[in-house]
């Protein structure tokens, strides 16, 4: 038994001051998170900093909680976006996708959580 996943809204594009057009997908997976390809960000998971990198998703994450409005299958308290991952798909090099998660309050988790591994996987 798992806890349902699905996409909410897939090639959206918002104008994120200080980084310009950023292209986005919102999914479900345990918890509503933004999905955005790193470069956007004029960044990379391997050379930049924690702190650029953190900034990008929170900046990402407090602009889209304040410009969409999310609705949940199942339960209404539920529709809030958790947070942002920001993904480097290694260039189409190979199926393994890097990723940084930015959650609640700027937080960041470095473990491959179960909610991030439902969403890469229905992406």
């Amino acid at each position: 038994l798992s806890v349902p996943a699905y996409i909410f809204s897939q090639d959206s594009t918002i104008q994120l001051p200080g980084y310009g057009p950023i292209q986005y997908d919102i999914a479900f997976g345990g918890g509503f998170y933004a999905l955005a390809d790193v470069k956007q960000f004029g960044l990379d998971l391997k050379t930049s900093g924690f702190e650029a990198l953190r900034s990008a998703g929170a900046c990402l994450s407090e602009l889209l909680r304040k410009s969409i409005k999310l609705s949940h299958i199942g339960s209404e308290d539920l529709a809030f976006l958790y947070g942002t991952i920001l993904i480097d798909d290694n260039d189409g090099k190979d199926d393994i996708y890097n990723n940084f998660v930015v959650f609640a309050e700027a937080q960041v988790s470095f473990i491959f959580c179960y909610s991030n591994q439902v969403i890469q996987c229905i992406r």
